[in-house]
């Protein structure tokens, strides 16, 4: 699913997709906290990485978050 999709979708709409989606691409940081609230209210564990500052809210709302550059602040 593209970030342009989710930008569609509610986080209601999204944690309600049967099949949900596996694969992500060209999401944004606020993409990624839709997927990560939508997760965590289907009861899933969640991970999430990033490179930034920008993705720090998704990163640190997950269950597991892991930074992907030298030095992240959460």
């Amino acid at each position: 699913m593209k970030g342009r999709e989710l930008d569609a979708l509610s986080d209601e709409d999204l944690a309600a997709i049967e099949n949900f989606p596996v694969v992500f691409a060209r999401v944004s940081p606020e993409n990624k906290l839709k997927i990560v609230n939508a997760l965590q209210a289907r009861g899933e564990v969640c991970a999430m990485t990033g490179d930034g500052v920008n993705d720090a809210p998704a990163i640190k709302h997950a269950n597991i978050g892991v930074c992907r550059f030298f030095v992240c602040l959460l």
